[in-house]
């Protein structure tokens, strides 16, 4: 008997359509099933959140180069890695409280507590920050990107993005496990950043291959700016919304 693909109609030869790719199905959807499918895209050993994980962490060139290439299949996708990544550290950082004790660290190292308007306009700041946590960190994307691409010509601008939704999705986990620990404490506060630059530094020199006093200046010139960048456009998007907000009545 011939069967035809579900999704575009099209006769099977075999067990995925030719023309759009569907799987061939033909038992009903179950709960078992349907487990079974959750776990794969984390823990399928061809193509799984897990694997994708470790090849960025072991050889993190290949799996940028190969996915820049074409070779698409054997890793999830980088939009699709970054948004998991950005939303569970998200979430496990603000439900832990982790938020909170990095601001106040940031505050008593920089004196903040004393000034209560800062902290005022700080805690607006930061409340709008948790309910949209990994749209920030989508956000900040784009203008690593950019400047990482005036930096390295090698890339176009959508392969830097590439680069940068697999090299920010580590940078978050590290910064997070690096969190755990120096929560609270702020005389070590500084280590999730300097983390963070390192893996940076690390995956520029494995991708492009350049000197590593040069890929070292250029990575830091690239994170500095990339997050100025986004500090002063969500600066201005909040100091619009504010003044909107005072303007028909409402404060902090």
């Amino acid at each position: 008997m011939n069967l035809n693909c579900k999704n575009c109609g099209t006769e099977l030869r075999g067990e995925y359509c030719h023309k759009c790719g569907q799987k061939l199905i033909t038992k009903r959807i179950t709960v078992k099933e349907l487990t079974k499918q959750f776990l794969s895209s984390f823990f399928n050993t061809e193509n799984g959140l897990i694997y994708t994980l470790i090849s960025l962490i072991t050889k993190p060139h290949k799996v940028v180069h190969d996915y820049i290439n074409g070779n698409t299949v054997r890793y999830t996708n980088p939009a699709r890695f970054a948004f998991f990544t950005f939303a569970i550290i998200g979430f496990l950082t603000i439900k832990l409280g982790l938020l909170d004790q990095d601001i106040s660290s940031f505050n008593e190292l920089t004196d903040m507590n004393n000034n209560e308007t800062a902290k005022t306009a700080q805690a607006y700041y930061v409340d709008s920050i948790k309910d949209f946590l990994s749209i920030f960190s989508f956000l900040a994307i784009f203008f690593y990107s950019f400047v990482a691409r005036l930096l390295w010509r090698r890339f176009n601008y959508a392969e830097h993005m590439v680069l940068q939704l697999y090299c920010s999705s580590l940078g978050s986990i590290a910064s997070f496990l690096i969190l755990i620990f120096v929560a609270g404490r702020s005389d070590l506060i500084f280590l999730q950043y300097l983390i963070t630059l390192l893996i940076y530094i690390t995956i520029y020199f494995s991708v492009f291959r350049n000197n590593i006093i040069l890929t070292t200046i250029k990575s830091i010139i690239s994170y500095a700016l990339g997050s100025l960048l986004l500090i002063i456009s969500t600066g201005i998007l909040f100091g619009i919304v504010t003044v909107v907000k005072l303007f028909f009545g409402s404060s902090f």
